[in-house]
Parts: structure tokens; C-alpha cells; sequence
């Protein structure tokens, strides 16, 4: 048996009582376990790992299989990076993106006040591993894998809307009112301030093969007088309505299962999950699959349309009305903000330049006009 993960030695008893949870069988013996761990691109500088527990277990005489998943978070201190990144904006991040969100909102009443058709994952155990580091034991999903057409974009930013609806600040649960999202300004005054906007700048990029050849001949103006706007994008998502949101809503974390393949089981409450601005969860809605090039440039505007609306229908639905003017700003100005000066994957620029990643830049070059245009017309 494996008893040992990246944060420290795994407690058998806890593994008992994950195998109990799974089964729900509460005198279910483990007599065997095995580790797997997943595969993953980590992207969020708090996940320390993901891995997959497996094992049998014995109950009235009958041998039992069960699983698990084990995602294991620990302290923005503790990411390998953070004494080379710039030390005020780390320091920030400390202060203002609390790690344990995750951990919180799985033992909160966030799961019981989910619309019916969006869940979380069963949460069997969430373990303190040390003061920096916590285990979270979690359903192992018997994935099914739907098309992403307008029906399931419409569905998915409704329930969205419904979530942000009954979960407005007069209205939450009083264990869910202090969740507040990440500041943008840890993006804006962050990454974005340090690394991309210079980025941008520099006639270096531009001239790479892989960009001179991808994109239009005004978007590096168009995104050189946005990047002037960011402070006022920042002001105008201060003044928007603040609703509940998941925070990195999009498709890779709305999953479904096989036994109810049109619900969604939502992953990944970190990042930016709590009070934020009205919309903001239709940015990463749309950006999710147009990121990897399964959205085509050509279908954005479409898709753009349907979640908009479903949104303010799910809002509406739990008798919250608001202006859907501002929603779209909530939308528009997180999606420029997180996504519309990353659209174009800078970081791969260093590559052997594939046909292959030839095309991924032509794609993100279209999503990156595409929020241009949205962000130019919204003023």
C-alpha cells in the first residue's frame, strides 16, 4: 500500500472512513488500497496534487471496491515559485486569496443550496495535514463526456444565474456571506501589470511567425488602448451588483456523469469562487473551450448570445432582477481582464512552430479579437 502523498503520510483511519463514505456502508473494513496519481496541468499556484485512491473493503461478508479522489492544496507560501516572483505582489496574494476557500465551501451550505442540476462532488473527508497543507477526499465521478452545444452552454450559464440568484448577499447562507472572490486587481496589478503588457509591447512578439501570421493587422493597437482602460474596467466591476459565483466556471470544471449526463457537477472552488461581480462566471463559461480551439472563432458571438440570456434568466428565475446591461458588463470586463490579454498563449512562442500550434495561435488569435471587439464596444 501506498502511505505516502506529496504533503505527508496518509492516515489509514481516514481511509477507512473515506471507503465507509463511498460506500456508505459505515462497518465496512478496507482490507487493500492502491495510489494513482493524476495527470494534471497545474494551474492554480495552490493545488499541490491530484490523485486517485483505490481499493477493496470487506461488509457482511462481501468484498467491496471503492475509490476516491485525493486533491491536495496548500498555502500560497508554499508554491515552488513564490520567492522569484515580484515580493509585494506574492505578499498580496497572501492577503488577499485565502487558500483554504475550497476546503471551506465543500464543509459549508454551499452544496445544499445548489440548483437542482448542479452539484459539487461528495465531499468524504476534508483533512488538515498541517497548518499549510489540507486533503480533500472527493467523490471519484463516473465521467460521461457530452457535447458542449447551445443547449448545454444555455443550461450551464442558467444554473450559473439561479446560483448567483438565491445566493446574493441579503439572501446567502450566513456561512457563504464572508466567501468574497479574489480582488481582479491581484490579476491586473499582478501577472497581467508584470508580464503580459510588456509582452504585448515589445515589437519582438509581434514580429514572431507565429503571431505576424495569426492575427489582424489593428489588434495590437486595439489591445494596447485597452490595456489603458484597465484601471476604469477594474472601477466599473467595483459598481456592479455582487452575486455568488463559482469563479472558474468553465467547461472542463462543469462535468457530468453517466447516470445524469444533462446536470453538472461543479470542481475546482478555488481561485476566484465567492461574491463577485454579476456575470463574471459567463467569462470562463465562454473562454473554457475557445482556450483549448474545440470553440471555433466562428461561434463565439452565437454562444456569446445564449449564455448572456440563460444567465439573466437564471438571475430572474430566483427573483433577482437585474439590468442585463450589467450583466454584460460583469461578463465583458472579466473576460478582458483574465482572458483577453492571455487569448494569445505567448508562453508557447519558444516552441517548434507545428502546423499544429499554428493553428491554436489562429484560434486564439480570433478569441483575442473577439474580446477586443466586445470590450472596444463596451467603452
Amino acid at each position: 500500500m501506498t502511505t505516502l502523498l506529496r504533503d505527508g503520510p496518509i492516515d489509514p483511519a481516514v481511509v477507512t472512513e473515506v471507503a465507509r463514505r463511498c460506500l456508505d456502508r459505515p462497518s465496512a473494513e478496507v482490507t487493500t488500497w492502491s495510489i494513482e496519481p493524476v495527470a494534471f496541468v497545474p494551474v492554480s499556484i495552490t493545488t499541490t496534487g491530484v490523485d486517485r485512491i483505490h481499493g477493496e473493503a470487506a461488509d457482511g461478508g462481501k468484498t467491496l471496491t471503492w475509490s476516491a479522489f485525493i486533491k491536495s492544496v496548500h498555502s500560497i507560501r508554499l508554491w515552488p515559485m513564490f520567492e522569484i516572483v515580484v515580493p509585494a505582489f506574492m505578499q498580496a496574494q497572501v492577503a488577499a486569496q485565502p487558500w483554504r476557500t475550497e476546503a471551506e465551501l465543500y464543509t459549508s451550505s454551499l452544496p445544499a443550496v445548489l440548483p437542482d442540476g448542479f452539484r459539487m462532488p461528495r465531499a468524504y473527508q476534508v483533512e488538515d495535514v498541517g497548518p499549510e497543507h489540507v486533503r480533500l477526499w472527493l467523490e471519484d465521478l463516473d465521467e460521461a463526456f457530452p457535447v458542449w452545444d447551445d443547449t448545454r452552454y444555455a443550461r450551464a450559464a442558467g444554473l450559473l444565474g439561479r446560483l448567483g440568484g438565491r445566493c446574493a448577499p441579503d439572501r446567502a447562507p450566513a456561512d457563504l456571506r464572508h466567501v468574497t472572490a479574489p480582488h481582479l486587481s491581484l490579476v491586473t496589478e499582478g501577472p497581467l501589470a508584470h508580464l503580459t503588457l510588456p509582452a504585448l509591447a515589445a515589437d519582438a512578439t509581434w514580429a514572431h511567425p507565429l503571431i505576424a501570421r495569426a492575427v489582424d493587422p489593428a489588434l495590437r493597437h486595439d489591445l494596447a488602448v485597452l490595456a489603458k482602460r484597465v484601471p476604469a474596467w477594474v472601477e466599473r466591476l467595483d459598481r456592479l451588483p455582487r452575486v455568488f459565483a463559482h469563479g472558474d466556471a468553465c467547461p472542463q470544471n462543469l462535468l457530468a456523469t453517466r447516470d445524469d449526463p444533462d446536470a453538472f457537477v461543479a470542481i475546482d472552488w478555488g481561485g476566484f469562487a465567492g461574491f463577485g461581480p454579476v456575470g463574471a462566471d459567463l467569462a470562463q463559461l465562454l473562454a473554457g473551450r475557445a482556450h483549448t480551439g474545440e470553440l471555433r472563432t466562428g461561434d463565439l458571438p452565437r454562444v456569446h448570445a445564449a449564455i448572456a440570456a440563460a444567465y439573466t434568466d437564471g438571475l430572474r428565475a430566483e427573483g433577482l432582477d437585474i439590468d442585463p446591461a450589467e450583466v454584460a458588463a460583469g461578463a465583458t470586463g472579466t473576460l478582458l481582464l483574465r482572458t483577453g490579454f492571455t487569448a494569445l498563449p505567448l508562453e508557447l512562442l519558444s516552441r517548434e512552430p507545428t502546423e499544429e500550434l499554428a493553428a491554436l495561435f489562429r484560434s486564439r488569435a480570433g478569441l483575442a479579437r473577439f474580446i477586443a471587439d466586445l470590450a472596444l464596444a463596451a467603452g
